[in-house]
């Protein structure tokens, strides 16, 4: 059985979760909310080799190019891989759909697509 410490580590962690997910939710809305932001313009602009997917590696470029050297490649790695659907280590439009549009405001995300 967990011991006192192990169940407030536990519940400190799942706090700090939900509010990151929840602050992300709020980016997605306000993005979506922009009324100029079109989803596949985006998709386009970082799919620079026009393979129709994006890697980690355009990814990378594209927050150098935009003057950002925040992440790292193996976390763009990671990034990638975690919402890539099919396993084949690159986000489709709908795996970029999934990354950008809100999931708790269906008009919104409609609106944006």
């Amino acid at each position: 059985m967990f011991g006192y410490d192990s169940k407030l580590k536990l519940k400190e962690l799942l706090l700090f979760i939900a509010e990151q997910e929840l602050a992300i939710e709020k980016m997605r809305q306000i993005l979506a909310a922009i009324r100029d932001f079109e989803p596949y313009t985006a998709f386009k602009r970082i799919d620079r080799d026009g393979s129709g997917f994006i890697g980690a590696k355009e990814l990378c470029q594209f927050e150098r190019e935009n003057g950002y050297r925040e992440i790292s490649p193996e976390d763009f790695i990671f990034f990638v891989n975690y919402f890539d659907l099919d396993g084949d280590s690159r986000l489709n439009y709908h795996d970029f759909l999934q990354v950008l549009l809100p999931c708790d405001n269906p008009f919104l995300r409609s609106a944006a697509t």
